[in-house]
């Protein structure tokens, strides 16, 4: 019987071989791909990425990062980049592993895709996605009840997967770098409670993941049973089934055919709950005057990841009542909603603390198969309306266009990037075509402008 390294490096190389150009499972990786530059420009924008930059020993390197005018090494710039997309907290996510395989990906591909063409790029992201999701799955959700931040731990894999097709890397090196990388998973769940904390995971596990396919390029390995002797013993506290067909992700497609995408910014926690909102304030008339209270049901890993202190931008993308309420508010729920300066906002304040969210039973035995929230609004005058979202739009089943994903593209890009190099960026990205130096080229240099 094959071990669980071979298995995945099977699948990885798989899923590579299945992108044509012009078919589906290119289409599915182009709208994630240009999804991700999207992301890589807010997280730019946030600006923590700064701290670690300035704390990395500075060498002359060839690979630039994004947002600025300075070149490192790609093992560097990987992490780095890493660091920007997860800060974004608006890359895309797997609900079947639990995890952002864009941030574990994406930066692989800068670091090591600067002379590849785009389809080459492709080609990787989806190979890097079946790794990080084939084995995120397989600890999805006892990752995340036992403490640990799915993508931290699985990082390490989808930057390897990612970095091993660039290099052209056989069947047999692939699974080198997967059981070197087991070396380099990191995240506690606890960290969410500190902003600037949950990226670094990711960091360290694309600098893993990195270093991981270079080793393995020179001969290196690691145990070829890691992966179910230790790696899974060890954060599951048991070896993984036997048959790993069985679970949910396996056998249903790619993996990247079924991430999600995000139309909010924002822990994927809150988007359920947004949606419903959405479906209530299309349905029914009211201001927030008139609201007496609002009630959140959800699972219980929503509940347990809020973040109830506000303090930062990255506190209010983890409290469903702070999203709400600036939706109801301001009527939207965009990347300048989330800045804690409405929070100066006397009817923003008020409206939170109306807003309770709890967890409900029925809800939550459908997790993680569903990511659900039923939201009821109780209004003054004795009315009641509720709306119950299973999914949040942007899943496989509620899919969002390629024209919306190029809509939050062009939002994110403008003030940054010229009118011209985005409509450039959206065109290649559809089409796959082109060197990678035309695309990354754009946003490899400093960013002037803010955007108001």
């Amino acid at each position: 019987m094959p071990h669980l390294a071979e298995i995945i490096a099977e699948r990885v190389l798989s899923a590579k071989k299945a992108v044509h150009k012009g078919n589906h499972l290119c289409f599915f990786a182009s709208q994630h791909f240009l999804d991700t530059l999207a992301a890589l420009i807010v997280g730019i924008r946030v600006g923590s990425y700064k701290a670690l930059m300035k704390s990395i020993q500075a060498e002359p390197g060839s690979v630039p990062i994004p947002g600025t005018d300075r070149k490192f090494s790609p093992i560097d710039a990987g992490s780095i980049v890493a660091y920007q997309t997860n800060a974004s907290v608006y890359e895309d996510g797997s609900r079947y592993g639990a995890c952002h395989p864009a941030a574990g990906v994406f930066p692989a591909l800068w670091a090591m895709g600067q002379k590849a063409n785009l389809f080459e790029l492709i080609q990787a992201m989806v190979g890097g996605y079946e790794a990080m999701v084939c084995i995120a799955s397989l600890g999805n959700p006892l990752f995340t009840e036992r403490g640990f931040h799915p993508t931290g731990l699985c990082a390490p894999f989808g930057a390897a997967a990612a970095s091993g097709i660039l290099l052209k890397f056989d069947k047999e090196k692939i699974v080198r770098a997967l059981t070197l990388s087991t070396s380099g998973s990191c995240g506690l769940m606890h960290a969410f409670q500190e902003e600037t904390t949950q990226p670094l995971h990711v960091s360290h596990g694309v600098r893993a993941g990195l270093i991981a396919a270079l080793m393995a390029d020179q001969g290196s390995s690691g145990d070829k049973t890691v992966l179910e002797r230790g790696f899974f013993p060890a954060y599951l506290g048991r070896v993984p089934p036997d048959n790993i067909d069985d679970y949910p992700y396996f056998g249903d497609g790619w993996a990247i055919e079924n991430a999600y995408l995000k139309l909010y910014p924002g822990c994927r926690h809150l988007h359920p709950a947004l949606d419903a909102m959405d479906q209530l304030l299309k349905q029914h008339e009211m201001n927030s005057e008139e609201i007496d209270y609002i009630k959140v049901e959800t699972y219980r890993v929503a509940v347990e990841t809020e973040i109830h202190q506000i303090r930062s931008r990255g506190d209010a993308y983890f409290n469903i009542p702070y999203g709400l309420s600036v939706r109801i508010i301001l009527g939207r729920a965009d990347w300048d909603a989330f800045d804690v300066r409405h929070l100066e906002n006397p009817n923003v304040k008020r409206l939170i603390d109306k807003i309770h969210v709890l967890v409900a039973e029925d809800i939550d035995r459908a997790y993680p198969k569903e990511r659900g929230a039923r939201v009821t609004i109780k209004l003054k005058n004795g009315g009641v309306f509720t709306a119950f979202q299973p999914l949040p739009r942007g899943e496989p089943e509620l899919p969002i266009s390629l024209d919306e994903t190029a809509e939050k593209f062009r939002r994110e890009a403008e003030g940054y990037l010229e009118k011209e190099d985005i409509n450039k960026i959206i065109i290649k990205v559809r089409g796959a075509e082109g060197q990678a130096s035309e695309i990354l080229g754009i946003l490899s240099k400093q960013f002037h402008r803010e955007k108001k």
